[in-house]
């Protein structure tokens, strides 16, 4: 690393972030990775992280006895504990390493922990869990070499993808690792073991990618390009909190304003047709609750009508108490557009 590269709050890039930077993350871009490094933002903790934080011992301990009773292999926790490991020489990176794979006393590779609900059938080949797996190989193996450590001075070519699914339901009975094993026994949660090799293109071709966008973003301090994402939303407004005076618009400008006021129409447009062809459904499929032909399925279900807190007679009854509980939510802008025909009007 260079001394012109500094680390902005102290962040580096770790295994989730290669993905949203790369524009594989179903849950971040590079946007919000961008504006964690620049302004320090951070994403709220989730029900999912939480209990993948939760649950990851449990986790580690079932595929432990998994590993050895079919793969004859053993899992250790690592030295650090679970700490991020900094690469020894490119310091904006670092991996977090969940667990060491060994065959008897040699290393052989590492493991990821992840847990998922069954909502989604499990897919191994996910390109986020895949960037992540190859991300923190890459970091350990140089990790290792720096410090003499690698087995026989080659590197580690294996990695582990293990997963725990289930409802979350399931999830939120499992508070031991026998609990864990009855519900995989029951056939209320499964276990998924995949094993997994080092790919070489990941150090020559995605490294110095990621090298090149931490320093035409994070080291000059300059936004991503533009896109349609909520992140890059979220980044322009931490970089133009105060907005004040007027401009004149320029051509571009006038441009996009022209697009996001057709896209607006043509989403209200759309709106009908789904709407139509919806209770064309309902006016064709009469009293059946199920049509199905040529693979295509369609039902409708009566749904009963969801509780719902009475805020109004709360405020009536309680208003103090309403007051003691208000909490304020996220700042945002509001945009408007107006657009007036100024072309010339033919004589009649």
């Amino acid at each position: 690393m260079t001394k012109e590269r500094k680390l902005p709050r102290q962040n580096t890039i770790g295994g989730s972030s290669v993905a949203a930077i790369l524009g594989y993350s179903p849950f971040a871009t590079q946007h919000d990775v961008w504006s964690k490094f620049i302004y320090g933002s951070s994403a709220v903790e989730t029900d999912a992280m939480r209990r993948g934080t939760r649950l990851e011992p449990i986790v580690c301990d079932v595929a432990r006895d998994w590993l050895a009773q079919n793969e004859n292999l053993s899992i250790r926790v690592p030295w650090n504990e679970n700490e991020g490991i900094v690469h020894p020489t490119l310091t904006m990176f670092h991996g977090t390493v969940d667990c060491l794979v060994y065959s008897g006393d040699r290393l052989v590779g590492i493991g990821e922990l992840k847990t998922t609900t069954a909502r989604k059938r499990w897919n191994d080949d996910r390109a986020d869990y895949n960037l992540q797996g190859q991300h923190y190989l890459w970091v350990y193996n140089d990790y290792l070499a720096s410090k003499g450590l690698l087995p026989d001075g080659k590197p580690l070519e294996n990695w582990w993808l293990i997963c725990l699914q289930a409802d979350e339901e399931v999830f939120s009975l499992i508070e031991t690792y026998d609990q864990a094993l009855d519900a995989i026994e029951k056939g209320s949660a499964r276990l998924f073991c995949s094993h997994k090799t080092i790919d070489p293109n990941y150090a020559k071709n995605v490294i110095p990618a990621l090298v090149s966008w931490w320093d035409d973003y994070v080291v000059a301090g300059v936004a991503p390009p533009v896109d349609g994402s909520e992140g890059c939303t979220k980044s322009l407004r931490l970089i133009h909190q105060n907005r004040d005076g007027q401009m004149e618009a320029t051509e571009a400008i006038i441009d996009a304003a022209r697009r996001r006021d057709d896209a607006h129409k043509e989403i209200k447009r759309l709106e009908v047709v789904k709407r139509k062809a919806e209770n064309e459904l309902r006016s064709m499929l009469g009293s059946s609750k199920t049509a199905t032909a040529n693979g295509v399925r369609i039902t409708i279900s009566n749904q009963t009508g969801r509780m719902k807190f009475d805020q109004t007679s709360f405020i009536q009854d309680h208003p103090e108490l309403y007051k003691k509980y208000l909490s304020k939510g996220s700042d945002f802008d509001q945009l408007r557009i107006s657009i007036k025909d100024t072309s010339e009007k033919k004589e009649r």
